[in-house]
């Protein structure tokens, strides 16, 4: 099991956040140097495989995401993916870990006992692509 993660907005200059999972005040020294931490109101620890948290990571991408490539990902067919995901997905499974393709999909990948199983899915049509390699047969 992975350890939790944990989620803070960028911030740059001293800022108070207050988002969903973290509330209280930060100074920050640059962009990415954090040189205090002035209060906590209240933070939430994730599962880092957390389909709602990772959703709404996803859906702050913009075109270019990748060194100037990459299409931002369809938010109606993202919320709609996150939705079916965590309301149809087996509880007994393992979430998938989520990832955004440069055309501007989701990929969805499980890694199970022995078998890698992959789903690309088009967030504009909803038509998505399964792939599943059995590693205990190579």
């Amino acid at each position: 099991m992975s350890p939790p993660s944990w989620t803070l907005s960028r911030l740059t200059g001293s800022e108070t956040c207050n988002s969903s999972l973290f509330r209280g005040s930060l100074s920050l020294t640059s962009a990415e140097s954090l040189s205090a931490l002035e209060s906590i109101e209240h933070i939430t620890i994730t599962d880092a495989l957390d389909i709602d948290r990772r959703v709404a990571e996803l859906s702050l991408l913009s075109d270019g995401w990748l060194e100037g490539q990459g299409s931002a990902l369809n938010p109606s067919g993202l919320r709609m993916a996150g939705t079916q995901f965590s309301t149809r997905l087996d509880p007994a499974l393992a979430a998938p870990r989520l990832y955004p393709t440069l055309e501007g999909g989701l990929r969805a990948e499980w890694s199970l006992d022995t078998a890698e199983i992959s789903l690309d899915i088009n967030l504009t049509s909803l038509i998505s692509e399964y792939s599943s390699l059995d590693l205990g047969s190579l």
